[in-house]
């Protein structure tokens, strides 16, 4: 017998699925670094095409379009903290 509950995704993120997958490469770079968010300049985002037609606003007007932006995500997990982008 199977249930549901076993096909079910949890998002580890508040943001949009794919933009997850980016965003754990920062996390491990970060960590397996020693880097501070302030200590990154600037990043290259390699990924996979649909996220490259998600809205991506560099200044999204709402939290809804926040969370489908891989640059906004990106900028506000390396100012803030590990826990930022949690549910």
């Amino acid at each position: 017998m199977t249930f549901a509950i076993e096909r079910t995704y949890f998002k580890p993120y508040a943001c949009c699925r794919w933009i997850h997958s980016a965003l754990d490469a920062l996390l491990a770079l970060m960590d397996d670094h020693q880097l501070s968010g302030q200590s990154i300049a600037r990043v290259d985002v390699h990924t996979f095409s649909r996220a490259l037609k998600l809205n991506n606003d560099t200044a999204p007007p709402t939290m809804e379009s926040a969370q489908y932006s891989v640059p906004f995500v990106w900028l506000s997990r390396r100012c803030e903290a590990k826990t930022h982008c949690c549910p």
